[in-house]
């Protein structure tokens, strides 16, 4: 959008958070707490978030947190680290690192608004379990008038590669449907959006096969997404 000449900037900030259970079991809960923003502070646009995330209980837990930073409107570029914890009884694992090259730029084609988003690793902390875990690499959105599509690329530790899709249709008052195959779990199901002024509840149910469905649920609060 241009005003008098100069190019309008946006600011944002998101506050997300959730919980689920995986497959069903009360030992796989899951819960989220993530920040996103974008700003700025001088004439290059900074994108910045922090996402804390935990999976299980007492016997077995996962501990995950994540930092980002993007510089820069389309192309941004930026750096990605995150860590692992396991716990397993009474024994806690070394946290594992690994550092990640980002790269993020939107594109238009006709009534279609794109993004593409690429995750890749250039760095790990000196844990072996750090070469047997799934890594995100590529994330393709698309968003129309009333439908937004996403793909998503990630590869296990043996360097499989797994395809992930998200389809969201908005129907009248705020609402949307959707559909989703989900690579970190295996399974397939819909959900379901609530939108209300700046806040937004996000629900899905996606069904593995053999091993039974996870739910999720989250609240959003603010608005913030792409490249600044």
């Amino acid at each position: 959008m241009q005003r008098n000449g100069t190019e309008t900037r946006r600011t944002g900030l998101l506050v997300m958070a959730g919980q689920g259970r995986l497959f069903e079991m009360p030992e796989l809960n899951q819960r989220f707490l993530a920040v996103e923003g974008f700003f700025y502070p001088g004439s290059i646009g900074v994108k910045l978030a922090c996402k804390w995330e935990k999976i299980g209980e007492d016997f077995f837990s996962e501990d995950r947190l994540e930092g980002r930073i993007l510089l820069g409107s389309t192309p941004a570029w930026g750096m990605a680290v995150k860590t692992l914890r396991q716990t397993l009884g009474d024994l806690s694992e070394k946290p594992i690192w690994d550092i990640m090259f980002l790269w993020e730029a939107a594109f238009s084609l006709g009534h279609i608004k794109g993004r593409l988003q690429l995750d890749w690793p250039f760095g790990a902390g000196d844990n072996s379990e750090a070469d047997h875990r799934r890594r995100n690499l590529l994330k393709l959105t698309m968003t129309t008038v009333n439908i937004a599509a996403a793909v998503v690329v990630d590869r296990e530790g043996d360097g499989t590669p797994n395809l992930g899709f998200h389809v969201m249709l908005a129907l009248d008052s705020g609402v949307g449907l959707e559909f989703r195959a989900d690579p970190a779990t295996g399974s397939i199901g819909p959900g379901l959006t609530l939108l209300r002024g700046g806040m937004m509840i996000r629900t899905s149910h996606v069904v593995h096969p053999h091993l039974g469905v996870t739910h999720r649920i989250m609240l959003a609060v603010g608005r913030c997404g792409g490249t600044p």
